[in-house]
C-alpha cells in the first residue's frame, strides 16, 4: 500500500486560533500599548496646546510610564525598554530602519516601504514584528513567501485565504524559527505584517 504523504493544512481565517503570548511577548506587547495610548493623548496635547514643549513632556511621561528611552527625532518615533532579561525595541514613522538582528533566513519581499519595527523578548525567546506597505497585489506577496519559504528549508504548517486578505505560517526547526504572515488589500494598497518568533533551544 503507498504511503500517504503529510498534506499542509488550509483553513479559513475564522478556523484560526491564535498561539497563547508568551510571557516576553505579553510585555513586549502591554509597553506597545501604553506607549500608543499615551502617545496619542499627548501628541494631541502638544498640536493643540504646547507645540514643540508639550512633544518633549509627551517624551518624559512616557519614558516616566514604561520605564523606556524615547527619542522622537528624524520622523521617527523610537522606543527602547528593557526590563530584566527582556528588551523590547519600536520604531514607526518616515524613516523606520530594518532591524541589525533579522534573522537572515526569513525573506524578506521587495519593493516595499516599512511602516514600523518592534522586538522584544529574553535570552530564550525573540520575536520581531514588522510591517510593510508595497505597491504589488496581495497575491504577490502571499506567493512570494508561500514559494520561498517551501525553496528554503521552511515548512507551511497553514494558510488562509478572503477576497481581501490571505496569510500563512511556516516553521524552520535547523533555525528554530517561525513565520506568520498576514497580507492584506486596502483599496488599492497592499499591507503585509511579517511576525517572526525565535525560540534558543534548550
Amino acid at each position: 500500500m503507498a504511503e500517504e504523504k503529510p498534506q499542509k493544512k488550509e483553513t479559513s481565517l475564522d478556523d484560526q486560533t491564535p498561539e497563547p503570548a508568551s510571557k516576553s511577548q505579553n510585555k513586549g506587547l502591554k509597553i506597545v500599548l501604553i506607549v500608543i495610548a499615551i502617545l496619542v493623548v499627548l501628541g494631541l496635547i502638544g498640536t493643540l496646546a504646547l507645540g514643540f514643549f508639550g512633544a518633549k513632556i509627551g517624551e518624559k511621561v512616557v519614558e516616566e510610564a514604561t520605564n523606556s528611552e524615547i527619542d522622537t527625532s528624524n520622523g521617527n518615533v523610537n522606543i527602547q525598554s528593557s526590563d530584566g532579561d527582556s528588551q523590547t525595541s519600536i520604531q514607526a514613522g518616515d524613516n523606520v530602519e530594518f532591524p541589525d538582528d533579522f534573522p537572515a533566513a526569513v525573506p524578506v519581499y521587495e519593493p516595499h516601504s516599512l511602516m514600523s519595527s518592534s522586538s522584544y523578548g529574553s535570552s530564550d525567546q525573540k520575536v520581531w514584528a514588522l510591517s510593510f506597505t508595497t505597491e504589488s497585489t496581495l497575491d504577490e506577496v502571499h506567493d512570494f513567501y508561500e514559494s520561498e519559504l517551501a525553496n528554503n528549508g521552511w515548512e507551511t504548517q497553514s494558510t488562509a485565504s478572503r477576497s481581501e486578505t490571505r496569510s500563512l505560517s511556516a516553521t524552520n526547526e535547523d533555525e528554530n524559527l517561525r513565520v506568520q504572515l498576514s497580507v492584506r488589500d486596502n483599496d488599492g494598497e497592499t499591507s503585509f505584517n511579517l511576525n517572526t518568533t525565535r525560540t534558543e533551544s534548550q
